[in-house]
C-alpha cells in the first residue's frame, strides 16, 4: 500500500467519529475564544503597572508568540486526545486485529496513525496561521511585509509542538492500550509529573541547565510564555535560564518525536495484536 492508500484508509475509519468532530470544533472555537480573553483578563487599571501592553500579543510580530503560546496548550488538550483515540479505539473495537487479519502489516497499521499523526499537525498549523493573519492584520496599524514575517519560523515551530505533543499521546496509547487511563496519564505527566520531577531536581539535587530539556519543556519551550522575555516576569529565586534557545528547542522536539515513534513501532511489532 502507497502512504496515500493508507491516508484513505485512516480517512473512511474516522471521518464520521464524533468524538473526533467534537474535539476539532472545540479546538476551533476555543482558540481564538482563549486568546481574546487575554484582554478582559487584565483591565486596564491593571494593564499601567504590566512592564508591557497586552495589545501588542495581538499585533504583528508578537501575534505569532502569544497565539502559539495559547494553540499549544489548546493541542495539549483537545488535539493530543485525538492521537490517543485513533489507536486506543482501534484496540476496543478490535478493528485493529481485523485490519492484520485482512492483509494489512504491522507496520503498514502503524504508519497510518503516524500519517493521520502528521495530517492533524499540518491541519492544526495552516489554523494557526490563518488565525495569526487574521487577528494581526486587524490589530497592527500600518501592517508592513517585514512585521508579518518576521516570525521567526513561526509556522514551523507550531508543526513541531503540535507533532511532539501528539507523538508522546500516541505512545502512550500504544503502551496502555485504555483511552481513558492513558489520557489521565498523558495530561498528569504534562501537568505535574516533568514540571515536579524537574523542579524536584533543581531545588533539591543539581542546579543545572538539564531540567529545560526535559520532553515536554523542550516543547513548551517553542513557544514560551510570552511575559517570560520582560526580566520582570522572572523569579528572583531562579539562577539559571528559564529558556532554552528556539533553535534549541527544535532540535530537542524533533529528537524526542523520533524517540516517541521509535518506541511506539517499537512496543507495537512485539506485544500481541
Amino acid at each position: 500500500m502507497t502512504l496515500l492508500d493508507l491516508f484513505k484508509i485512516e480517512y473512511r475509519k474516522f471521518h464520521k467519529s464524533a468524538v473526533l468532530r467534537l474535539l476539532i470544533i472545540l479546538y476551533v472555537i476555543l482558540t481564538p475564544l482563549i486568546i481574546f480573553a487575554g484582554k478582559k483578563i487584565f483591565p486596564k487599571e491593571v494593564q499601567n503597572d504590566l512592564p508591557f501592553t497586552v495589545d501588542m500579543f495581538y499585533e504583528f510580530p508578537t501575534v505569532w508568540e502569544y497565539q502559539g503560546y495559547i494553540s499549544s496548550w489548546i493541542t495539549f488538550i483537545f488535539l493530543s486526545f485525538i492521537a490517543i483515540h485513533i489507536f486506543c479505539s482501534e484496540v476496543q473495537n478490535k478493528t485493529m486485529r481485523q485490519s492484520i487479519i485482512n492483509g494489512m502489516t504491522r507496520t503498514q497499521f502503524f504508519t497510518s496513525k503516524v500519517i493521520s499523526i502528521i495530517f492533524l499537525s499540518l491541519l492544526a498549523t495552516a489554523f494557526f496561521y490563518i488565525t495569526c493573519l487574521l487577528i494581526g492584520f486587524y490589530h497592527t496599524p500600518n501592517p508592513s511585509f517585514a512585521k508579518l514575517w518576521n516570525n521567526d519560523y513561526a509556522g514551523i515551530r507550531y508543526f513541531l509542538s503540535c507533532m511532539g505533543h501528539l507523538s508522546f499521546a500516541f505512545l502512550l496509547a500504544v503502551l496502555i492500550r485504555r483511552s481513558g487511563i492513558a489520557l489521565f496519564l498523558y495530561l498528569a505527566y504534562v501537568v505535574m509529573l516533568e514540571p515536579g520531577i524537574r523542579w524536584l531536581i533543581y531545588f533539591k539535587f543539581l542546579r543545572s541547565k538539564a531540567i529545560l530539556y526535559f520532553p515536554l519543556n523542550t516543547m513548551e519551550d517553542l513557544f514560551p510564555f510570552p511575559p517570560y522575555k520582560f526580566a520582570e516576569a522572572i523569579p528572583d529565586d531562579i539562577d539559571i535560564p528559564l529558556l532554552i534557545s528556539q533553535g534549541q528547542a527544535m532540535l530537542f522536539t524533533i529528537i524526542y518525536i523520533v524517540v516517541f515513534l521509535f518506541i511506539g513501532y517499537s512496543r507495537f511489532m512485539k506485544k500481541d495484536i
